[in-house]
């Protein structure tokens, strides 16, 4: 697992989520490196999110896996498009990472709702 996402998967495990399971890296498109199944284990328990890390829009060429992944959106539905990656919020990595993520955190509380 690469750093950026054992970050996040630490912040997301102290806020009540853990990672049912990752999407098959087979099914996915070029925008995402991958996307992982959340369940709660808080109230409302058994509610469904979705992490994705997203690939850079203007990276050129081959990628390997954890590449050109600029940062993390969340969603309440499987996502379809980068769009809908982000839907309930997103977050880049680099600098602005240790501020964001407590947005981040709150912005996926409205995902709680089953």
């Amino acid at each position: 697992m690469k750093p950026n996402q054992q970050k996040v998967q630490e912040y997301l495990e102290l806020d009540g989520w853990e990672i049912a399971s990752k999407v098959d890296p087979h099914i996915i498109d070029w925008w995402a490196d991958e996307i992982w199944k959340l369940t709660s284990v808080w109230s409302p328990h058994g509610a469904i999110a979705y992490i994705t890390f997203l690939v850079d829009p203007q990276h050129d060429g081959n990628r390997r896996k954890g590449e050109a992944v600029w940062g993390v959106g969340c969603s309440k539905k499987f996502p379809k498009s980068p769009s809908e990656a982000q839907s309930c919020a997103s977050l880049a990595f680099g600098k602005s990472f240790k501020k964001g993520i407590m947005d981040f955190q709150t912005d996926m509380e409205s995902l709680r709702v089953k």
